[in-house]
């Protein structure tokens, strides 16, 4: 077996030989030796200027110091780049070829007809596999802000350029009529025709939402489609059948003249007549390159992540898998910074070629070299057989304007379990993106955020859960009674509308929750004992498409939409919003205090039971005074079973819903003789407009209405003063319905019957799950000086 001895050795798989080449300097002579390695020996190369023992003469400064060893994509032979940044190739006789420089600022790579062409600021140049040679430095680039081209154009106005083989240059055909205006469009050539299409992009800053197809017989058309494409700037695409697929880019909100911009990850598709998007949160970014293979027609997008160039394979309706990664980092030499890479698909060989402008990398050219056909060999095409999921052309977001404000984080993996449930990609890929939309100015899509005193959703989905719970079990049903999120299969909400209903997921229907279908439950139908649901049958983004397009039903003969085409952030949460954090879990139940309370849901009575079911808080707020300065303040004294309640539990909240105020704090616009005037005032106000609706006596009448608690929903709770304080009868003042009659037994019995689920009247509505739902949230001093500022 040969050997060598000498100094900075590289090697090179050479694939024209099909073997390895060893290439080293001499220790002490100014020449480099090569040699083939064959598997088993060291063979020495020899040749026109070649000496006997592999030995190519010249001196060191002409000869290459084998930095970046690869091998040549085009031709397969071994190329080694010197530090003089000129790349050399090992011919067949064993010399060294000089390789042209690249061309420099380029910014855009494709396959050309003697090889590749490059788009770059001083015009064309194309490579054959040896050198670069350029072309037509008349030929101007369209370039913005961020030095990045559209088309070649000239002027400001676009240009299409043809090549011609007979005098190797490029040029524009003829074209009249009107042109694209703006940049950042989406380009995308169809090989099959030579058709042209150009898609959105922006005119200075503005979002421009058309399409252009240009062809050499007909020039440029601006398409008359039945819905726009989304305003994407400096997309990628592919055509495939008749149909045209993007992806890539960055939309509005993060165009690139902003800052710090976001690339989408929303898929398109257009065929011919309507554009169809599709969000997805597993899917590539910052795409450079998407393709077809010849062989299995499998689409793949290229994602530049820096260091790693990452493939993804394409299953059809905006669904991705994420392929394989190829390293393109350089170990020693890497610059600091680096030009974006541009990408080309070598389809014959089945390369993906990548040029990093500005550079001389591996293969000295600025060229490198992935194969890619192990990969694409295991893929098939999107709707062919054994392909994950078919291609199907239905409407989802193609009409959206997409938001200004930027996205919201989201920790999907926190929520998720918090809730104990996966949610909808399609949802998470639109929040994820957009953050809380108003859709078509009618559609409340909510999500996992949070603005201080406005807007936190675990309170809004608990309170609107508990509150449609609430409402559906006296209104009419339709099969089984509603149940809702946390029990399992219950309706999950995610939205609102501005007609009073609200929107769940069926959480039921199905173990995927890409399945789950859309259920609306209208408040308003129910108030007018009318079947409040609707199942849509259809997941999220379907019922959102049906509704902008064809508008959809509600309960009752009420519908939603067809609504505008756009949305926006929801206003409220436009600004301040911040990413959401679940709560803490709930402590551990303290087994034998659970097994009495759920004993006190059926045993025992009064205060005694209470006390059982919702034990004390150790504080307690009243307020300041005494109760005979409240008696004397009222003009009377008060039940003994109240005040020893009031002293037992102090002001607060029952079950989220029935509010007592400070008994003692006389001054205070809450407390109880504040309360007391303001009530009975309205209430005399609206009985001398409309006594029908409002029969009741007031306090100091004799049996007088006195008030002494409120619900979230603007009822109230008092006594009519007949007799002794101790005999009082408790009645309810209804804000939504007649006044009813007394109620029987004393406030004690009252209020732990409706805290049992066993009692519900107008204006006190029965508890669902009492075990769950009951609880008592004390009034502190600090909810003391908030309502006092």
């Amino acid at each position: 077996m040969g050997k060598w001895d000498g100094r900075r050795v590289a090697v090179a798989w050479d694939d024209a030989r099909k073997a390895l080449i060893v290439v080293w300097n001499e220790k002490g002579a100014t020449c480099t030796r090569a040699s083939i390695w064959n598997g088993k020996d060291l063979v020495a190369l020899t040749g026109p200027g070649v000496s006997t023992g592999g030995a190519i003469d010249g001196e060191d400064e002409t000869l290459p110091e084998f930095v970046l060893p690869a091998t040549h994509p085009v031709t397969g032979r071994a190329l080694f780049s010197g530090s003089d940044g000129i790349p050399k190739m090992l011919s067949p006789e064993g010399t060294w070829i000089e390789l042209d420089a690249y061309p420099q600022a380029v910014e855009v790579l494709t396959p050309g007809p003697d090889g590749l062409v490059a788009w770059h600021s001083y015009g064309t140049a194309s490579w054959n596999g040896t050198t670069w040679k350029q072309r037509d430095p008349w030929v101007s680039m369209r370039i913005d802000d961020t030095d990045r081209p559209h088309l070649v154009s000239r002027d400001l106005a676009f240009e299409i350029l043809a090549y011609r083989a007979s005098d190797e240059r490029w040029a524009p055909p003829k074209t009249t009529g009107r042109k694209p205006e703006g940049a950042s469009h989406t380009l995308v050539v169809d090989p099959r025709s030579g058709r042209i299409f150009v898609s959105a992009g922006h005119d200075d800053g503005t979002p421009l939402r058309t399409t252009w197809e240009w062809s050499e017989s007909e020039g440029w058309c601006e398409l008359k489609t039945e819905s726009a494409p989304l305003p994407r700037a400096d997309g990628v695409g592919v055509v495939v059948g008749d149909e045209l697929i993007i992806t890539g880019g960055v939309l509005p909100q993060t165009l690139d003249y902003h800052p710090h911009p976001t690339p989408t990850r929303m898929t398109e598709h257009f065929d011919g007549r309507r554009w169809t998007a599709y969000p997805e949160f597993h899917a590539p970014s910052n795409v450079r390159l998407l393709e077809t293979d010849p062989v299995t027609g499998a689409i793949f997008a290229v994602e530049d992540r820096g260091n790693d160039v990452v493939l993804w394979a394409y299953q059809g309706e905006g669904r991705w898998n994420e392929g394989i990664t190829i390293s393109v980092q350089k170990e020693d030499d890497s610059p600091e910074g680096r030009e974006d890479p541009r990408f080309a698909f070598d389809a014959k060989r089945r390369r993906l070629l990548m040029l990093r402008p500005f550079e001389i990398d591996c293969l000295g050219t600025g060229i490198f070299a992935a194969e890619l056909a192990p990969w694409l060999d295991t893929l098939t095409a999107p709707g062919a057989e054994g392909s994950t999921i078919p291609i199907r052309k239905h409407d989802a977001l193609n009409a959206f304007l997409a938001p200004s404000a930027a996205p919201i984080p989201v920790d999907w993996g926190a929520v998720e379990s918090w809730l104990g449930l996966r949610l909808p990609a399609d949802y998470k890929a639109l929040v994820s993106a957009y953050g809380p939309l108003d859709i078509g100015e009618h559609i409340w899509l909510h999500m996992p955020c949070a603005v201080a005193g406005l807007f936190e959703y675990h309170e809004w989905l608990t309170k609107n859960h508990k509150y449609c719970r609430a409402v559906a079990r006296d209104a009419p049903a339709r099969g089984k009674p509603a149940v809702f999120h946390p029990a399992a299969g219950g309706l999950l909400l995610w939205g609102e509308t501005r007609q009073s209903s609200f929107l769940f997921w069926d959480t039921s229907a199905s173990d995927n929750p890409d399945e789950w279908p859309v259920v609306s439950f209208s408040v308003s139908a129910a108030d007018q004992n009318v079947v409040p649901w609707h199942n849509y049958e259809m997941p999220l983004l379907q019922m959102l498409s049906a509704a902008i397009h064809d508008g959809v039903p509600l309960a009752g003969d009420a519908t939603l939409g067809p609504l505008p085409a756009m949305a926006q952030r929801t206003a409220n949460l436009a600004h301040d919003a911040v990413p959401w954090v679940p709560p803490p879990p709930a402590p551990p139940k303290n087994g034998k205090a659970e097994a009495r309370r759920r004993k006190a849901l059926t045993e025992g009575s009064g205060l005694a039971a209470i006390k059982v079911l919702v034990p004390p808080p150790k504080e307690r707020y009243l307020g300041d005074a005494t109760w005979e300065k409240v008696f004397e303040a009222l003009g009377t004294r008060l039940p003994a079973e109240y005040v020893t309640l009031m002293n037992t539990y102090g002001a607060g909240c029952w079950s989220e819903y029935l509010r007592f105020g400070p008994p003692l704090a006389i001054d205070h616009k809450l407390g109880l003789v504040c309360q007391v005037a303001e009530v009975l005032e309205g209430y005399r106000s609206l009985r001398a407009d409309h006594p029908q609706y409002h029969p009741l006596p007031t306090w100091p009448e004799p049996g007088g209405f006195l008030p002494f608690a409120d619900s979230i929903d603007g009822d109230y709770v008092g006594w009519l003063t007949q007799g002794a304080p101790d005999e009082w009868p408790v009645i309810v003042y209804p804000h939504s319905a007649d006044q009813g009659p007394p109620l029987t037994g004393k406030l004690t019995d009252i209020l732990l019957e409706w805290l049992r689920g066993r009692f519900s009247t107008d204006g006190l509505p029965e508890l669902d799950e009492p075990l769950e739902t009951i609880g008592f949230e004390p009034w502190t001093e600090k909810d003391d000086e908030d309502e006092e500022s």
